[in-house]
């Protein structure tokens, strides 16, 4: 049998390498078991053509070619490109057998789809319970419709994003984005929150949390943008990377006692929030945790901090005074750039090096620090009035 591979470049220079990675070779060793003829060509120098004295004929390269009896296509990228979709529908009009077809792809596409047809087909396969879910859909109805454990998928999830495992009411997955309610009160079993599940629900004002929960995932309140408070349990220990990213109602937030990290964006563009006081237990403040809290007046860092990472004030354009415990002994770079408002920044005899910019922008800024401190030296060098 003839037959033939579609591939794109990337994959056609793979196949002919003289070291092709090892998924690739088992497929060239299968292919010469089977003693089939075939030939890798390039189906962007395939020209699709419509003519009906060319039956059995097709263009490869500009060389008339006889029609395969069957074709598989290939890519690594661009699989929607209508070269390709185009080349296959001439090679299946044509009567070529084609093994991967537009219609194969176009259902593959669409996994839900491609699952309902298996069950359909292959009865004897167990298909895990699954439930795509809307804004009208509440963990009551996932719970008395199809039980736990299921798969849970929404409306607007795309290339495996939005489908994820219930197990059972430990953990809340997911909060559709598309539920315009004001008011969320979350079960009492749960005692985690997946990352993402709240993200973009902008119409949420008020989100009440049982006192049972222990952890919140990275991005799991981001974009809520119409959420004014929120009263942290005191069993969390880590607020994770862009958590409350982009919650630009957020005017107060009391962090818990026993809160140790503050992830990267942590608090990124909460445009409302005017005061936070970090917990004396955090050890680390990632890069750009406060970043663009341009109403944020006041931030109390404890003695317990070692690090502050890059930009983690950048962009707190109200804020007036800080004051660096002597735990940090070097910032990073960016750390406080764009504050207009600062008028005074507090800094230890500790301090050995800080970025060239830390304080870029800070018109209105005096360092205090000891006299003949390293701090002393960085104000007069960038020109920043200092005091002691």
């Amino acid at each position: 049998m003839k037959g033939v591979i579609l591939a794109d470049k990337l994959y056609k220079r793979l196949i002919e390498s003289e070291n092709p990675p090892e998924d690739i070779q088992l497929a060239l060793n299968l292919i010469n078991s089977l003693n089939l003829d075939l030939d890798i060509l390039d189906y962007e120098k395939i020209t699709v053509t419509l003519d009906n004295e060319e039956e059995g004929k097709f263009y490869y390269d500009g060389e008339l070619r006889d029609l395969p009896d069957f074709a598989i296509s290939i890519a690594l990228s661009h699989r929607d490109d209508y070269n390709l979709q185009a080349a296959k529908r001439m090679f299946e009009t044509k009567g070529c057998k084609y093994i991967n077809s537009v219609q194969t792809t176009q259902i593959a596409k669409d996994k839900l789809y491609s699952l309902q047809l298996i069950k359909e087909a292959i009865p004897e396969i167990k298909i895990p319970k699954t439930m795509l879910i809307n804004q009208f859909t509440t963990p009551e109805m996932i719970v008395d419709y199809i039980g736990l454990p299921c798969v849970v998928k929404i409306m607007d999830g795309l290339q495996g994003k939005g489908v994820t495992l219930a197990k059972d009411k430990k953990e809340l997955v997911l909060h559709p984005c598309g539920r315009n309610e004001k008011s969320f009160t979350i079960p009492d079993s749960v005692i985690s929150v997946r990352g993402e599940a709240f993200r973009d629900c902008s119409s949420l004002e008020s989100l009440e949390i049982p006192t049972g929960v222990t952890s919140f995932g990275r991005l799991a309140f981001s974009g809520c943008s119409s959420l004014k408070s929120l009263a942290i349990p005191a069993g969390v220990t880590r607020i994770e990377g862009a958590v409350f990213e982009g919650c630009s109602s957020l005017e107060s937030l009391e962090l818990p006692a026993g809160v140790t990290f503050i992830g990267g964006c942590a608090f990124a563009d909460c445009s409302s929030l005017k005061f936070i006081n970090i917990p004396n237990g955090v050890t680390n403040i990632a890069g750009e945790a406060f970043r663009n809290c341009s109403s944020l007046e006041s931030a109390i860092i404890p003695d317990s901090v070692t690090s502050i990472g890059r930009g983690a004030f950048i962009g707190c354009s109200s804020l007036k005074s800080i004051a660096i415990p002597a735990s940090v002994t070097s910032l990073g770079r960016e750390i406080f750039k764009g504050c207009s408002s600062l008028e005074s920044a507090e800094i230890s005899a500790s301090m050995t090096k800080m970025g060239e910019d830390d304080f870029e922008g800070c018109s209105q800024l005096t360092i205090r620090a000891p006299k003949g401190s390293y701090a002393e030296e960085y104000a007069k060098e960038k020109g920043i009035g200092f005091e002691s």
